[in-house]
């Protein structure tokens, strides 16, 4: 039966990801709208797991392990990358996204934010397209590059993460899989949104694993790298996962160790920051200055329509209701830290 309930968001989720693509995708986009199916097959696949566990994953396991499942894992990631670097060389967003080849093109210059150019994105967003134009030269193609080895590195890096918490490597490559159709294949190029979202995921994935097993040294490195990169992420998402992760830390028997990892992380952002000359002090007060854009639900919701509006809201309902079923497990026991840290997760 709690297999079963695992299962009930996947499937579910399925279901509203093929109508939000049926929807919204124009007639001309015949292949967005093929998209949104394989990504509603995904989900059901991923709900079949949950649903008879690792049965449809026996080739990942037992003695074909070994010889055959780190085979294709690298080809699934050589797979994504190719995947991106192909639809990243085949669209373009407009207007809004000359935001991404404008600031890059500044960093690349030497020009130096809130100094010699106004801004509000994340750091990650204007220094990863900086660093793409200085590794790959000042092209649409160096954009498209540095988005898929980023989606091949943290493909690999929540392979590892889910491999320790599912304990199948069919599960783990399966979700690891979902991960990056759900965000960087999408867009395909370096854009705040699925780069953040990736991010908050293996932050996430991360603390999950060290409320399990504090002692790996491997874990910690991880809850390092992920809340390194994700405090230079979308501040919305990133501020929420980091202030919560660091309350529900502190009352855990594994406090010293929170308190060491967010030491650390925060030295390494600071260093980064100021590396690229940029002040702490500069970087909230332009947060701060579009903050009243989604500070309220009528901010959140004006500029979609109805059907959207009826489709977001019965996805977080979805994604609340396994949390809400169990919450009585909260004070009933067990690792009650992991339960806070599904709701933080899902919020964000």
């Amino acid at each position: 039966m709690e297999s079963r309930s695992k299962a009930a968001v996947p499937f579910v989720l399925s279901l509203f990801s093929l109508t939000v693509f049926g929807t919204a995708a124009p007639p001309q986009a015949s292949g967005y709208l093929f998209y949104g199916i394989g990504v509603s097959l995904l989900f059901c696949l991923c709900a079949a797991w949950c649903w008879r566990h690792s049965e449809i994953g026996r080739p990942f396991g037992g003695e074909l392990s070994a010889k055959y499942a780190w085979v294709f894992v690298w080809a699934t990631a050589f797979l994504i990358s190719a995947t991106i670097f192909k639809l990243g060389m085949i669209q373009f967003g407009g207007f809004d996204h000359s935001a991404l080849i404008d600031m890059g093109w500044r960093i690349h210059l030497g020009q130096k934010p809130f100094r010699d150019f106004p801004c509000t994105m994340p750091p990650l967003f204007y220094l990863g397209a900086g660093c793409a134009f200085d590794a790959f030269g000042s092209s649409w193609r160096s954009l498209v590059a540095l988005t898929s080895i980023f989606s091949f590195a943290t493909f690999f890096w929540s392979y590892f993460l889910l491999d320790g918490i599912l304990e199948d490597r069919f599960g783990a490559w399966l979700f690891s899989l979902m991960i990056q159709a759900c965000t960087t294949v999408v867009v395909s190029y370096w854009w705040y949104n699925p780069v953040t979202t990736v991010i908050a995921v293996l932050g996430f994935l991360s603390f999950w694993r060290l409320f399990g097993n504090p002692e790996d040294r491997w874990v910690r490195v991880s809850c390092i790298g992920s809340l390194a990169l994700l405090s230079l992420a979308k501040p919305n998402i990133a501020g929420l996962l980091i202030i919560g992760m660091l309350a529900i830390g502190l009352f855990s028997r594994i406090r010293w160790v929170v308190i060491a990892i967010m030491a650390i992380f925060a030295a390494i952002a600071l260093l980064t920051l100021a590396a690229a000359n940029i002040k702490p002090a500069d970087l909230v007060t332009g947060y701060l200055g579009i903050a009243d854009r989604g500070a309220t639900l009528k901010q959140l919701f004006q500029d979609i329509g109805p059907m959207e509006k009826a489709l977001f809201s019965g996805v977080l309902a979805a994604l609340l209701s396994p949390w809400i079923i169990h919450s009585r497990r909260l004070f009933s026991g067990g690792n009650e830290q992991r339960h806070w840290l599904a709701l933080l997760g899902l919020i964000a």
